[in-house]
């Protein structure tokens, strides 16, 4: 708890922290997704890492409408993104052949991509998605 509480109060922005201690459990943060609609308009997707130990980070992802990265795979370590906020489509490629599966995950719902598999995440909403992302820290990106 102590390094959530240390990261997380510095993973915000002012009072547009998306981050808020519940009071009757110190340690323990709730998100506010109105917060993160006040966060900037960006380009590119805003990735705010809010702890992290030897074996575990822990991130929101916040895509505006419209936002999606290229497909990329993380070499040995999985991922895994709960939908806070909004619907995301997720694509993934099977190099064998080129094939694109292509997944609708919902608020409260959540994916696991497997190390090595190559993925896309895409916010094709009018509104912002907001995903809770865990994963080992240390991994290859390519």
């Amino acid at each position: 708890m102590i390094i959530l509480t240390t990261l997380a109060m510095a993973a915000g922005v002012g009072t547009a922290s998306p981050l808020v201690p519940q009071t009757d459990a110190p340690g323990v943060y709730s998100v506010d997704a109105t917060a993160m609609d006040r966060l900037p308009q960006r380009d590119i997707s805003l990735v705010m890492r809010i702890g992290q130990t030897d074996d575990l980070m822990v991130a929101l992802n916040y895509y505006n409408p419209g936002q999606k990265n290229e497909f990329h795979q993380h070499v040995g370590t999985s991922q895994s993104f709960l939908v806070l906020k909004g619907r995301l489509t997720i694509r993934t490629l099977d190099p064998s052949d080129e094939s694109i599966t292509e997944h609708s995950v919902a608020e409260g719902e959540c994916v696991m991509v497997p190390g090595g598999d190559f993925y896309q995440l895409h916010n094709e909403t009018d509104e912002p998605l907001v995903l809770y992302q865990a994963k080992p820290p240390a991994d290859l990106v390519q």
